[in-house]
C-alpha cells in the first residue's frame, strides 16, 4: 500500500481504537507517536501528530450521534 505524504490535522472518535490505528497506518503509513488514555495519536513524521483517534463507547446501532457512519 502506498503512504500519504501530507494530511493536516484530523481527529476523528472511533469504537476501536487498535483496530483504527492497524486501519490508518496500513492504509496511509502513520505511526503512532503517542497513546493517551482513550488516545492514539498518529503522525507521518514531520508533527507530534496528523491524526488523532478518540476511542468512544458507542452501543446499539450506529446514529447521527454516535461514530461510525449510519447506513
Amino acid at each position: 500500500m502506498s503512504t500519504a505524504d501530507h494530511l493536516g490535522h484530523v481527529h476523528l472518535k472511533v469504537r476501536d481504537v487498535d483496530r483504527a490505528v492497524a486501519f490508518y497506518g496500513d492504509l496511509l503509513g502513520l505511526a503512532v507517536t503517542e497513546r493517551y488514555g482513550s488516545y492514539a495519536f498518529l503522525s507521518l513524521g514531520d508533527h507530534h501528530h496528523d491524526l488523532a483517534l478518540q476511542a468512544v463507547r458507542g452501543d446499539g446501532d450506529p446514529s447521527a450521534s454516535t461514530p461510525g457512519p449510519s447506513v
